[in-house]
Order: C-alpha cells, then structure tokens, then sequence
C-alpha cells in the first residue's frame, strides 16, 4: 500500500489564486527538490521531516473536515506523485474538488493529470535565488492545453515583472491564466508591492490575487 510523508493537514480558506476565501482542506506534502531564498514553508523542505502516513490515515484525516475542496500542497507534490494517485482516486470517489500546487520542474504522469481539476504552478523567477531557471518547459504545454492550470507568479520587485512578461511570451502563456502575487512576511511588505502590481496587471491583462494567509498571520506560519 502506498504511503505520504504528510507535513501537516489542516482546514483554512484558500489564500490565493481563483479560488480565493473558499474554505478548503490543505494537505501538506514534505519534500521539495528546490530551495527558494524566500520559501515560507522551510519546515515542509526536507522528504522525513514530515510524517509518513497510509493511504487511509490521510483519508481519515481528511474526511475529519466539512469540505469537499482539497488543496494538495508542499514542498513540492510531485515529487510524490505515484504514491499520490491511488489518494487522488479515492478522493475523487468521494467528490472532492482536487487543486495541486507545483513548482513546475517535474512533469506530471497522465494518471495524475486526469485526477486533478486544477493545476496552480507557480514557476520560479530569479528573485528565488536559484542557479539557474528551473522549469520543465513540457508541463506549460501539457497543462495549459488541458484549460487546468493557472500559472502564479511572486513578485518582490518591478524588474520581476518584465521577466514574467518573457515568461508569458515565451511559452504562450493565456494572460487570463497568469496571476501576479507579492511575495512578503507582513501585512505591510504585501501591501506596498500589491500597489505596483496592480498597476501592472492592469496594462498587461493578467489577474491579480493578494494572499490572505500572510495578511492575517504573517509569513512561515503554520496550519494557515
């Protein structure tokens, strides 16, 4: 039977993206193959620092909560993915509206792409402090032709703008599928990048969201 390292399982409101404030279920996996300067779940890095967990743990788990919305978060989910699969089916069986969030380095297999409703990839600019762009330039192609995935962007300063405006050329990215975002720890960091943001959102036709979690609790918190 498969198993997860599960980092942690709560219930929130979704914080960012489309489906902004819809009370959601968030399951956390551990591990993550890239290490942003900015990472705000540094505790979720490391594959064994979470918890590993069955197939019906998880479930019993989940199943402790109202909605029918999911989350499936990290670290970097993916990097689970065949363990993931047989989780995802059940949960489809249970009517659960399945969102997966990826940094969009490692390709989804098929078998996972038809269990997801949404993809939310969010592709690391240079602000992330990497060696180099990281990205698996297929998983644009594959997702964006299937109308799944919505491509979220963190911003810090206004040069991070041009270079989504390349990314979105580039790989022929929908404007209305690409969502800018600030990249803070507090309320006011958030907000004073939201204001430049929005200005140019505006003049390019992508969507805009701000992120709940860090203006209510701050930044690396927890359960959130």
């Amino acid at each position: 039977m498969s198993k997860l390292w599960v980092s942690e399982i709560f219930y929130s409101v979704q914080g960012e993206g489309i489906h902004l404030g819809k009370p959601a279920i968030f399951l956390r996996l551990s591990g993550c193959n890239l290490r942003c300067v900015w990472c705000d779940t540094k505790y979720a890095l490391d594959m064994k620092s979470g918890k590993c967990m069955s197939l019906n743990e998880v479930l019993s788990e989940i199943q402790r909560y109202p909605a029918k919305h999911i989350v499936v978060t990290g670290g970097e989910p993916l990097l689970q993915q065949l363990a993931l699969i047989p989780l995802l089916k059940e949960l489809k069986k249970l009517n659960f509206f399945i969102e997966l969030e990826t940094n969009g380095s490692i390709e989804p297999v098929s078998n996972l792409v038809k269990l997801v409703d949404q993809f939310n990839v969010s592709p690391k600019l240079s602000n992330a402090g990497l060696p180099k762009p990281v990205l698996a330039k297929s998983i644009y192609h594959v997702l964006a032709s299937k109308c799944k995935a919505y491509f979220k962007f963190v911003v810090i300063s206004p040069s991070d703008l041009l270079e989504i405006d390349d990314y979105v050329t580039k790989y022929y990215l929908p404007r209305n599928k690409v969502i800018l975002m600030p990249q803070a720890m507090t309320s006011e960091e958030h907000n004073k990048r939201l204001l430049f943001i929005i200005e140019h959102a505006k003049n390019r036709g992508y969507r805009v969201t701000p992120r709940l979690q860090i203006i209510v609790y701050g930044g690396g918190i927890r359960g959130v």
